[in-house]
């Protein structure tokens, strides 16, 4: 036990890099940060008391802060693969686990899925799709108004303000709901609308042997669990710091009513408009900033013949890791105040300042304005006790 111990720390070709004392010698440390206590903030804390972008979590694994080496790590043709932590969240289907584009550890295959459907994430897409967003929001803003405040998609959900079929619980409504989609689209000649799963649909026709009926299922689920939870992280995000910042809340009304009254917005702001309101943008930035929605360390094996980064060497096969949370608060990037909520860093920045704020971004009114919010989870960052009170808002209303 003691000779396996040491040859843990000393190794592995990691001594010169800083970290706790344990962590060299086993990995106990991490699992048991990681299960029982702020994984996140921890990280912070250690790569802010060593004053290191790398800062070891166990024998072979070591965490980065450099936004710099993100491009290295992750970029589209790195050699840097994923490790076995993603088959942990592959989707159960069909009677056993199943790899989509997030989780597949091939990168041959997963180019070949994500060529595939390349199209259903462009920005002409997502456009296309908004006139379903609108109708959403405006859907929501009814049952606002009735006092009833519900969370749904627009499967039927929030008219009758029921679990249909139980979609919130599951894939098996989905299964039902794609065959039948399916075989409107080819009924109809292909005349369908076309959303994610239509263009998901267009996209088995074309490539069969890449998208089964498997992939489709997989692709919308995760669109649906991964884009909710993210969007409304987001969301709870941006209102829970508006809502604590009062001076910032009123300078966002005021730059709505500005353009309101200019008649730059529409009855649902669409996604153009509001890309004009420059300190909302702002806003919506250092919200994200503040909160990223995934918390994970997304792991990668360095390749083989190993690398130096940053003055360390790593050997193959080491373990490196950037997690979201820790370049959004990197104060060589933004600032002493990384910790803080403050929009104008994004408007008040240099171009080469911004520039390098965008690439270290790897990522109602307030009931009780003095709490706290909880901020839980792992992969995905989730967030509780966030108290909130809401009535439609009167016109010239000043927070």
């Amino acid at each position: 036990m003691i000779v396996r111990l040491l040859i843990n720390k000393c190794g592995s070709g990691l001594n010169s890099i800083a970290g706790p004392f344990l962590a060299g010698f086993t990995n106990l440390r991490r699992v048991f940060i990681t299960s029982f206590s702020d994984p996140v903030e921890h990280l912070v804390h250690l790569h802010r008391k060593f004053n290191s972008h790398f800062v070891r979590l166990g024998p072979r694994v070591v965490s980065i802060s450099d936004p710099a080496l993100i491009p290295t790590i992750y970029g589209i043709n790195t050699d840097f693969r994923k490790t076995e932590f993603y088959p942990i969240i592959d989707l159960w289907h069909n009677g056993k686990f199943a790899h989509s584009l997030c989780e597949h550890r091939d990168e041959d295959y997963h180019t070949r899925i994500r060529r595939s459907v390349a199209n259903a994430f462009s920005m002409t897409a997502v456009m296309e799709s908004e006139p379903a967003v609108d109708s959403t929001v405006e859907l929501l803003m009814s049952k606002l108004d009735q006092c009833e405040i519900l969370f749904s998609r627009k499967l039927g959900c929030l008219e009758s303000g029921t679990d249909v079929e139980s979609v919130m619980s599951g894939i098996r409504f989905f299964d039902k709901y794609w065959q039948a989609e399916r075989s409107s689209w080819k009924a109809s000649g292909h005349a369908t609308k076309r959303d994610f799963l239509e263009r998901c649909i267009e996209a088995q026709a074309k490539y069969p042997d890449v998208v089964n009926d498997r992939m489709v299922v997989l692709h919308n689920f995760n669109n649906i669990g991964a884009g909710s939870d993210t969007t409304a992280t987001t969301l709870i995000s941006l209102m829970y710091h508006l809502l604590k910042n009062p001076r910032t809340l009123q300078k966002v009304l005021k730059d709505l009513d500005r353009a309101n009254k200019e008649g730059c917005l529409s009855r649902t702001v669409t996604w153009q408009e509001a890309g004009k309101l420059s300190y909302f943008q702002a806003c919506i930035q250092e919200a994200l900033r503040m909160h990223p929605p995934i918390g994970m360390i997304q792991e990668r094996y360095v390749p083989k013949g190993g690398i130096s980064m940053g003055g360390h060497y790593f050997p193959e096969g080491t373990i490196v890791e950037i997690n979201p949370w820790l370049t959004a608060r990197n104060r060589e990037v933004y600032g002493a105040d990384s910790d803080s909520f403050r929009p104008e860093r994004w408007l008040d920045a240099s171009k080469d300042q911004l520039t390098a704020m965008e690439g270290a971004n790897f990522v109602f009114s307030f009931a009780r304005p003095d709490l706290e919010w909880t901020v839980n989870g792992g992969w995905m960052m989730w967030q509780d006790d966030v108290h909130v009170g809401i009535k439609r808002r009167a016109e010239n209303y000043t927070p």
